[in-house]
């Protein structure tokens, strides 16, 4: 991550990705925050910045949506973090959240073509 300091880092302001990036030591000199992702990629695609930092998928979501190629770009660094998660109000019911994670578990399940729901939503932005 070190050699890293040395690039213009473009990153969502007060997002969890900008705050692994302050964690890992970075100044912010070199961290460039923006209020929208899709500004940090617009900013990439003209070479104002060196890096977008941002989630995986969207990245690719952002890409496709400003009609940019994908394969022009790379991921070089994986920034550590915990899986995403969905959170609930204390007062939603517990019959509820047990619907949402049987609904969520059917899409990462083969259908009866073998097809797998989530992957096949994933792939839309690839």
């Amino acid at each position: 991550m070190s050699i890293l300091r040395s690039y213009s880092i473009g990153t969502k302001a007060h997002s969890i990705i900008n705050k692994l990036i302050m964690d890992q030591g970075f100044d912010g000199s070199n961290i460039f925050q923006e209020t929208l992702d899709e500004i940090n990629f617009r900013k990439l695609n003209a070479q104002r910045i060196d890096l977008v930092a941002c989630d995986y998928n969207q990245g690719l979501y952002l890409l496709k949506k400003l009609g940019y190629n994908s394969n022009d770009y790379e991921v070089i660094y994986h920034l550590p973090t915990s899986d995403y998660s969905i959170a609930f109000s204390k007062d939603v019911s517990d019959d509820l959240i047990k619907q949402m994670q049987n609904k969520l578990n059917e899409l990462k399940t083969p259908n009866a073509n073998g097809i797998i729901v989530f992957d096949s939503v994933m792939d839309i932005y690839k």
